[in-house]
C-alpha cells in the first residue's frame, strides 16, 4: 500500500502533514480507527480530511480504513495466523 501511495504520489506534489499524519495513523493502528477518533488525532473537521485524503490519495478515511485492515488479515493469512476456511 505504501508502494502504491508513492508511486500514485510520484514526486509532483508533497503530501500535506495532515495528510501524511492520517495515513500514518491508520497504518499504525492497522486500519482499527473511527473517523472520529481520526479527525480528533489530526485536528480538522470531518468534511475537510476526507476532502484532503480524496485530493491527495484518491480515497476517503473510511475506505483506506478498509484497506488497511483488508491488507492485514492478508498478511496474517499469509503467515497462517488465520484459517480462511473457518
Amino acid at each position: 500500500m505504501d508502494t502504491l501511495l508513492s508511486r500514485r504520489l510520484d514526486g509532483r506534489t508533497v503530501p500535506s502533514p495532515a495528510a501524511a499524519e492520517a495515513w500514518s495513523t491508520l497504518r499504525d493502528r492497522d486500519g482499527a480507527v473511527s473517523l472520529r477518533e481520526l479527525t480528533a488525532a489530526i485536528g480538522l473537521g470531518p468534511r475537510r480530511l476526507q476532502g484532503l485524503l480524496r485530493e491527495q490519495i484518491g480515497l476517503p478515511a473510511q475506505m483506506l480504513a478498509r484497506i488497511v485492515r483488508f491488507h492485514r488479515t492478508l498478511a496474517l493469512a499469509s503467515r497462517g495466523f488465520l484459517s480462511l476456511s473457518e
